[in-house]
């Protein structure tokens, strides 16, 4: 019995010993990544730049490298204005409350909105944005938002197309958080449309070769993407715009 108790003891004294250092290294990990952009950030020539992880082949990340379309234009306009742009690949929901907290410069790749239009401030054009339904090959019925009442969409958390389709009553919106998997539901029949860049869907449409979707000829929406930063940031907005031109 004095065995156990003294192994009970030291137990107690061991959890009641590592517990502060187990606690302060998680915040360490929660928190540094936040202080190096925060640093990247206060440094005169550097712009960091925050792009959705999920949008081959304009943004995504590559074994923790940004990658894209809009990446390589990102840093053309870096070469162009003689600054070091830095630019992270990340979640898109997080992107953006990074940005509105002063953890980076901007958003690159992002489509104006009347609700974004009130917490950033937008540059130039970048890309064209086709945003179109993608529906099983067999569909004739689904062509625009209005026949999109009383059907399962897929469209991803913190993007353009969700803005829209809450303007519409009946429409019964999924989230897509991987785009393989979301259109094999397409196909299956497990979602009856998805909603996205036509670049994305095509792409993906393509890289893992899913069969039994399309796309609806006309897309519900055209934009142009572009560069955003917190509203009121005039001094990052007229640098980013001067690489532009």
């Amino acid at each position: 019995m004095r065995l156990i108790r003294s192994y009970n003891k030291n137990k107690t004294y061991f959890i009641t010993a590592i517990f502060p250092v187990i606690f302060i290294l998680l915040l360490l990990t929660l928190f540094l990544p936040f202080s190096a952009l925060a640093v990247n950030a206060d440094d005169p020539d550097t712009l960091v730049l925050l792009g959705n992880e999920n949008l081959p082949p304009i943004v995504y990340n590559d074994n923790e490298i940004a990658k894209g379309v809009a990446v390589d234009i990102a840093m053309a306009i870096g070469d162009k204005i003689g600054y070091n742009v830095i630019v992270l690949a990340v979640n898109w929901e997080q992107a953006q409350s990074m940005v509105l907290n002063g953890y980076a410069d901007g958003l690159l790749h992002i489509n104006p909105s009347p609700e974004r239009n009130q917490l950033y401030d937008f540059s130039s054009p970048l890309l064209k944005s086709d945003f179109s339904i993608f529906v099983q090959d067999n569909n004739v019925t689904l062509r625009s938002i209005d026949d999109l009442r009383g059907k399962k969409v897929g469209v991803e958390p913190g993007g353009y197309p969700i803005t829209s389709l809450r303007e519409y009553e009946g429409i019964d919106i999924e989230m897509i958080y991987e785009w393989e998997t979301s259109f094999k539901n397409l196909s299956a029949g497990d979602l009856d449309a998805i909603i996205v860049d036509r670049w994305i869907g095509e792409y993906e449409l393509a890289q893992s070769r899913i069969l039994g979707v399309k796309i609806v000829e006309n897309p519900i929406e055209t934009q142009f993407s572009r560069i955003a930063v917190r509203k009121g940031d005039i001094e990052t907005l007229a640098l980013i715009n001067s690489g532009l031109k």
